[in-house]
């Protein structure tokens, strides 16, 4: 998924993109990312359920 013209830093593009510990969501241009509270603010969610689901995904991922 992609917000254009959405980074704080630059007013660039961000993305969604995935690594070993889960997703985040981080700037084309600048490569900057979103804090957890970030995220939640621009996905509408409340900073509890973001933080959460990463927990499970790095969780997910020990275990695996």
């Amino acid at each position: 998924m992609y917000w254009l013209k959405s980074c704080r830093k630059c007013r660039e593009d961000l993305y969604e993109n995935k690594d070993s510990f889960g997703t985040f969501i981080s700037c084309l241009q600048c490569s900057s990312y979103l804090t957890e509270s970030e995220e939640a603010e621009l996905l509408g969610q409340s900073g509890e359920e973001v933080g959460l689901s990463k927990a499970y995904a790095i969780l997910g991922n020990l275990a695996a």
